[in-house]
């Protein structure tokens, strides 16, 4: 029977339920594994504010995963355990590029709030838009200084973004790491920093091997993660990609999809 040190878990379409919430048996099931001794870590694009709120209501021990890996922050701490930003170079390419294309763009200050040119109904379907401030700067490509963890391009029409992903990754694919949480989404980050690479960082630190590592997601963002665990699972509701690299596909959605692979993996029933 293996024993696992570690579990990692993406929120939106994983541990969240397709409300956007924890459900008191999810949390119930992460609080159980903390009890046992793992370290439990939330791993998600989502903003550190929002994922801190998780972690606390849960009663998490291990630091939250934010921003698809690109800042590493222990709920509570006055500043990151790990970060990697954005430089401000081809920050104002890829504002340049959203401008020249009428493109939605959002980005994330060192205070972690969300940075736009202004506020517009694309703002307001991010979930994070709830949980922390959000920056109106007016036009983005005369802002200085500015550095940012992730770059996000949100669109209503997901046709726009099938085509927008392989252009940004052949044309600043030796810079970025572009990613995809949701069919509306393309996130910019910069190349080599993931999910799987954030907790092969982490590990290292503790002193944990990838065969004590468990985890769970769905979009693609999770599929480099669960490659990674020595225990990677996928839940029903996953991109294929994701699932292609997954040790086990759930048979159910979401939470429930969670709660069964950490019955099946983890306590053995």
């Amino acid at each position: 029977m293996k024993k696992y040190k570690l579990a990692a878990f993406d929120l939106d379409g994983t541990l969240l339920n397709k409300k956007g919430e924890i459900t008191t048996q999810a949390a119930a099931a992460l609080k159980g594994l903390v009890d046992m001794g793992l370290i439990v870590c939330l791993a998600t694009g989502r903003h550190f504010r929002t994922a801190e709120g998780i972690a606390k209501d849960i009663g998490l021990n291990g630091p939250v995963l934010c921003y698809n890996g690109g800042v590493i922050r222990y709920a509570g701490a006055d500043k990151p355990y790990y970060a990697n930003y954005l430089e401000q170079g081809i920050i104002h390419e890829l504002i340049d590029f959203t401008y020249e294309n009428g493109l939605y763009l959002q980005l994330y200050d060192e205070q972690n709030r969300i940075v736009v040119d202004k506020i517009v109904p694309e703002t307001k379907i991010d979930p994070d838009f709830y949980t922390t401030d959000t920056v109106e700067l007016g036009d983005l490509r005369k802002a200085s200084n500015f550095t940012s963890p992730k770059m996000m391009v949100y669109n209503f029409d997901t046709a726009v973004i099938d085509k927008l992903i392989p252009y940004l990754k052949e044309r600043w694919g030796d810079k970025l790491y572009v990613a995809q949480s949701s069919p509306h989404l393309a996130e910019m980050l910069n190349r080599g920093v993931n999910k799987r690479s954030a907790l092969e960082r982490l590990t290292a630190d503790l002193g944990i091997a990838r065969e004590e590592v468990f985890a769970c997601g769905d979009s693609s963002n999770d599929a480099e993660m669960l490659a990674f665990a020595g225990c990677g699972c996928a839940v029903a509701n996953g991109m294929d990609v994701t699932k292609a690299q997954a040790d086990y596909i759930c048979q159910n959605e979401n939470e429930q999809g969670v709660i069964e692979a950490i019955n099946k993996f983890i306590l053995n029933k």
